[in-house]
Parts: C-alpha cells; structure tokens; sequence
C-alpha cells in the first residue's frame, strides 16, 4: 500500500480503497473520491494518456466503440452500361465475386464503418481523415452558386446535427471520445502495411497526437507533417499569423508500411557535395585523385513541411467552393508515398472528395463516405466528371433514406417548373445509368 496523489493506493490491485475523506483536509491533498470516480484506470504501463469523462468502465476497462452493423442500399451505380451491369449480376448470382467498385457512401461514419468492417478488415492500405475540429463548425456554411454572386445558405440536415451534438456538445470530452473510438475502428481497416494520415490543426491536434500514440503506440509513429499554405491571407492579430496544418501519420506496423520516396522541382538549381552512404555513414565521394565531387541538384527530397497553396477563391478550375475542401496536390503526395496501383484508400469524412478525385486519377481503388448530403453530391458531380472513371456505387445504412428515393428506387426529383432532374442535382453523362 502506497500513497498517490496524497491517496492511499493499492498498485497491487489497480484500486483506491474505500476511504472517508476528512472533515477538514489540508490544502495540499485532494479528495480520493474525484479521482475517476474512486478507482484508477488500468493505465499501469507506464504509459501517459488522456483520461475522460467515460473512457472506462466501472470496472477499470476502457469502454469499445459501439458497433452496431446495418446493411447497405445500392441507390445507383454510375458510368456502368446495362450489358456490363447484367453481367455483373450474373456473376454476383453465381457465387463469384464481381468486379471491384469503388464506393461513395452517404451516412455517419457511426453506422458506416462497423457495416463495412467484416468486408475490409485488413484489406485497406490508406487511409487519409479530415475530421472537423472547429468547436463552432455545425455543418451550415454559405457557398457561392457558380458563375453567379448570388450566395447559397445551407443548414444542418436532422442527422447533422444530431452528428454535431454527439461530436461538440460537451467540447473536448464528448470530441475526445468521438476521436477515440474512430481511431480505434479505423486501425482495424489497415492492411499490415497500411498507414493512417489524420489532418488536424491547431484546435485539438496536441490532443489528438495523444490519442493516436495511444491506439498505435510510439512505435508505430511514422511522421507528424506540417503543411505549410504559404498564400493564406492573415488580417491583423495579436499573435503570429495561423498558415499551417498538422497531419499526423502512424503505421499499422512500422517498417512493414509502404513508402515510396517523393521528389519536388526545386525553385532555383543547388550545387551539392557527392555523397554515398557507408556503414549508415555519409562520405563525400572523390574521385582517383581524391578530389571532392559535385553536383548540380534540381530537385530535392520532399521532407515533412509541405510548402503546398492553398486553394484561391480566385481558381475556377479545382476550386469547388466547399469549405475545407484541399487541394488536389496535397492529397497526390499523401496517396503517391502510401500506396501502390491497386492500392485501397479509405475517407470517412470525404467533404468535397478530393481523396476519392485524387486516387481515381491514380489508378486507386477508393471508399469514400460524408454524412453531408451536400458534400455527397458534390463529390458524386466531382467524379463524373473525371473522363473514364471507374463505376461508383452510392450504398448507404438502410436506415437513412437517400435524397431522390422512394420505397427502394432512385426516382427523378422533379425542379422547379415540373421537369425532372437527376438525383443528386448532377447532369447526366451519356454512360450514367440509373
């Protein structure tokens, strides 16, 4: 029996013992039973980790994430012909698996990932998140209509906010525990040499880096990237200007993770010493008269501080008008370093759908999903205007109608005037089939 913070404790069983806090205690000690409810969590290890209201049981344990499994709804398959769609049931019907579709799926990431983890448990080998971490950010924005100055007010759906109240309604401990269990989730989604990039700022980053050493542990820490968007406009303040991101990247197992060395064209050409390695040694190299080598260098190694732009208002081809939507460059390199052609890539808070844009373009397969009905059309509209892209399924928890759906089936919504549009407010390409 011991004493921790000014309590008695048992290390022998993890507990406090009943005890009776005095009537009067001293200034410097504080009451037993404020500490976790009277019991100290199985933290034992040695390790440091953040503790919050809930994160463990009554009995000592950490508390799993809920899993609850719902099954999916095709509402349409796009850029497939009905001759290759027959052909895919034929195939399906006789106990052969069909060829791969990639997959934009509109629903809480809640019900979303539990429903997909007996399919991909181990089999994804990127997976790059974006989640919110503005305690103000409820999902309503306003958005300019295109080639237009008028404005576009969007509110919260009923399942938005629901999502926001689960996520920010208590602040930290109500986001802590929402982080947790996702992060949880999502590691058993990597493959063996599969990696997780988690693109925060400086809201709750240095909370979040707690968490993820926690799931992954130390040893699996691959690299924590600064991207530095050096064209952000800063009005005046009392501090230095905000013009950064953090993404934190861990691996499923640290040396088994796939990572393909970048490259970037330098501004300007350097002239560099020679050198090779040795022993884990750098050594200039010489020539036979021992003479140091040189030579011009017009590129350089990329390295974790990532001097990417960010999207200006001004750019009328990539920017979609969605906030926190990122540029396509970013998400290049993340996939480029992470995967191979193939590869799978994973987006449960896929906003604009940049990441499922950027792996289409490379050759990827690719999961995407959003809880936003906006952001679900906007990458629906995104990916149909790739040339050749790949057949997308929209599926979703059968639990949570689709917009354009009536007892099962996609059903044109009529606009304004009476003329039917496509679900999703899309224009129709001649190879979409509905």
């Amino acid at each position: 029996m011991t004493e921790w913070r000014g309590c008695p404790f048992d290390f022998a069983q993890g507990r406090l013992p009943p005890v009776k806090t005095p009537a009067v205690r001293p200034a410097n000690r504080e009451p037993c039973e404020l500490l976790y409810y009277g019991f100290l969590p199985r933290f034992l290890s040695g390790m440091a980790e953040l503790i919050w209201d809930g994160k463990y049981d009554v009995h000592g344990n950490k508390r799993a994430p809920v899993r609850i499994e719902l099954p999916f709804q095709t509402v349409e398959t796009v850029n497939e012909s009905a001759q290759e769609r027959q052909r895919t049931l034929e195939i399906s019907s006789s106990g052969h698996d069909p060829e791969w579709r990639n997959h934009l799926i509109w629903g809480d990431k809640k019900y979303v990932l539990p429903s997909l983890l007996p399919e991909f448990a181990g089999k994804v080998d990127l997976i790059y998140i974006d989640p919110p971490f503005d305690t103000g950010a409820d999902f309503s924005f306003t958005t300019m209509l295109p080639e237009s100055d008028e404005a576009l007010a969007k509110e919260p759906s009923v399942l938005e906010q629901k999502a926001y109240r689960d996520t920010w309604s208590k602040g930290l401990d109500s986001y802590l525990p929402w982080f947790y269990q996702t992060v949880v989730l999502l590691r058993e989604f990597l493959s063996d040499s599969g990696t997780l990039y988690v693109h925060l700022d400086w809201h709750v980053g240095h909370y979040a880096r707690a968490v993820l050493e926690e799931v992954f542990g130390s040893d699996n820490f691959v690299n924590d990237v600064t991207w530095y968007y050096y064209n952000k406009f800063a009005p005046e303040s009392k501090c230095f200007p905000r013009a950064s991101d953090r993404i934190m990247v861990y691996a499923k197992s640290f040396g088994n993770h796939v990572f393909n060395k970048q490259e970037e064209t330098r501004d300007v050409a350097v002239k560099q010493l020679k050198r090779k390695f040795i022993g884990g040694k750098a050594i200039n190299v010489r020539d036979g008269n021992g003479v140091v080598q040189y030579q011009e260098k017009t590129t350089r190694r990329v390295d974790d501080v990532w001097r990417i732009s960010m999207l200006q208002p001004a750019d009328r081809e990539e920017n979609l008008r969605f906030p926190t939507q990122k540029p396509e460059r970013l998400l290049d390199r993340v996939i480029r370093a992470s995967t191979n052609e193939r590869n799978l890539v994973l987006d449960c808070f896929c906003g604009s759908g940049t990441t499922a844009a950027v792996a289409e373009k490379l050759n990827r397969r690719w999961i995407a999903c959003d809880l936003g009905r906006f952001a679900i059309h906007t990458t629906r509209k995104r990916l149909l205007g790739i040339p050749r892209s790949k057949a997308v399924c929209c599926p979703e928890p059968r639990q949570i109608r689709a917009p354009g759906m009536a007892g099962g089936r996609v059903r044109n919504v009529p606009r304004r005037g009476g003329r039917p549009r496509p679900p999703g407010g899309a224009k129709l390409r001649s190879n979409c089939s509905w």
